[in-house]
């Protein structure tokens, strides 16, 4: 808090909370507790709750990060939290697995089509 009495904008700190597959109750308290200390008016809060889809909790640390790089390109202060990566890592599997499994019916008939190709080619 003693960093943001500064009136000078270059010396502030600015923080970036970033919940990644965190409960809706556990963000509310967090919430609370920095509206409580009046830690809110210079803290950016990302969610993407475990009721949120994986896309959503995949891609919340890189808005985080985007976020911190704006105050940084700036000369601002930032400090960014990600509360937890390990969801983050979870999401990103679901994802991926769900992107495999929609294309690979797509990769096997490319796959089956190229080989196609170059067997009529060799024929003729």
């Amino acid at each position: 808090k003693r960093f943001n009495d500064a009136q000078d904008e270059k010396k502030k700190l600015y923080c970036i909370y970033v919940a990644i597959g965190q409960k809706r109750s556990t963000v509310a308290q967090i919430v609370k507790r920095l509206t409580d200390t009046g830690a809110i008016k210079y803290t950016i809060i990302v969610s993407a709750t475990a009721s949120d889809a994986a896309p959503l909790q995949y891609l919340a640390p890189y808005s985080g990060c985007a976020m911190g790089e704006f105050f940084r390109d700036n000369g601002k202060h930032a400090l960014i939290i990600y509360d937890d990566l390990s969801k983050q890592a979870v999401a990103y599997r679901q994802v991926y697995i769900i992107f495999i499994k929609d294309n690979l019916k797509f990769i096997n008939l490319y796959i089956l089509l190229d080989v196609s190709v170059v067997e009529a080619s060799t024929w003729s």
